[in-house]
């Protein structure tokens, strides 16, 4: 049986697709996680340099009270001394990948005390949108909603 030209047509474009220099989703989703990972660990000890190596310069965060920083006011806030994490993971996390951008959303589980001395100990829903640019995945928008008690 001869494979038709359209199976061929879908098995070039397949090929093409796989030798054009992109990472596949599944390499795409496990490097943005272990950048999720990494962040964690990173502001959990005040590792400002981490955060910033993984931050456009365009990075803007959006805090669970609603409040807008850029990246530089995200990690002055970081450096600041009052910026205390006793316990700091994250769980649930999924990534979907578009292309040069991605989805991360997952569950930040803390005990600390942020902004100028509040505590801010609870479970926050975390979605960042990432974007690669020059090989590289950077953070542009992050956004944290503080999870409900139940």
């Amino acid at each position: 049986m001869r494979p038709s030209a359209s199976a061929i047509l879908v098995f070039f474009i397949i090929g093409l697709a796989a030798c054009s220099g992109r990472s596949a989703p599944g390499a795409a989703e496990a490097e943005i996680k272990t950048l999720e990972e990494r962040w964690t660990k990173a502001e959990a000890v005040r590792d400002v340099a981490t955060v910033r190596a993984m931050l456009a310069a365009d990075f803007i965060y959006v805090g669970p009270d609603g409040a807008a920083m850029n990246a530089e006011e995200d990690l002055a806030g970081i450096a600041d001394e009052k910026f205390r994490v006793g316990a700091y993971s994250m769980t649930d996390l999924r990534v979907r990948v578009y292309g040069d951008s991605a989805l991360s959303s997952g569950i930040e589980v803390l005990v600390g005390a942020f902004f100028g001395d509040r505590d801010m100990s609870g479970r926050y829903r975390v979605t960042t949108v990432w974007v690669k640019r020059d090989g590289a995945w950077q953070a542009v928008h992050t956004q944290e909603t503080r999870i409900a008690v139940e």
